[in-house]
């Protein structure tokens, strides 16, 4: 999230703290303003760090983050990984489900596969153009031990177009390091978020 939404973010949750004190007290603003301030300043803190981490998503809010251009992607989402070839050189698909934990400011993404796989983000951020939202990131992924003859640990990047407002669906590309490319269409949702690949076949999804 850049810079000018977190400060357009703080300032609102200052106005509308100042306006309830005001109101409460029934005390004049312009009187209190300054000493209201410097007393609000932790209070506004608290609120912020809970804002940023959950309530941002919830009830009302969520219409707010919309307002602000705040995609929400937070759970797990469900789709079809086409891959242009495997380790026999064969094109295909197979299933893929992408948690995305995601607070206000930050984003971080998993992906987990039917054949023992993993990947985590190590970077990853929301981008705003001028006709659409973007999530990008940059992963690694591995198997576990003892299951790596057929597929080494290895780097890779993903690109995915944010679909609709609320969010409708997620279709992305990808690439590694391995010369590997291919689509992501991620088109089920669930609001929980998934550990592992046996997690997430256990969870119940919906088209949005």
């Amino acid at each position: 999230m850049n810079q000018q939404r977190i400060i357009k973010t703080a300032i609102l949750l200052y106005s509308v703290l100042i306006f309830v004190l005001s109101f409460v007290t029934r005390q004049s603003i312009d009187d209190n303003l300054f000493r209201w301030l410097s007393g609000a300043t932790s209070l506004v803190v608290i609120i912020w760090t809970t804002y940023d981490k959950w309530i941002w998503r919830k009830w009302i809010f969520k219409y707010l983050a919309q307002f602000l251009g705040v995609p929400i992607l937070y759970g797990t989402w469900k789709g079809k990984l086409k891959f242009e070839s495997d380790e026999k050189g064969m094109s295909g698909e197979t299933d893929i489900y992408v948690a995305i934990n995601q607070t206000f400011t930050s984003v971080s993404v998993r992906s987990f596969f039917k054949k023992p796989s993993a990947s985590k983000s190590v970077t990853a951020k929301i981008e705003e153009e001028p006709d659409r939202k973007k999530l990008v990131y940059l992963y690694k992924s591995e198997a576990p031990y003892g299951k790596r003859d057929n597929n080494r640990p290895h780097d890779g990047a993903s690109v995915f177009d944010i679909v609709g407002n609320p969010v409708k669906k997620l279709l992305g590309s990808y690439f590694t390091d391995r010369k590997g490319a291919g689509t992501v269409i991620l088109d089920r949702y669930s609001c929980m978020i998934a550990e592992n690949f046996e997690d997430a076949e256990q969870l119940e999804y919906k088209t949005l």
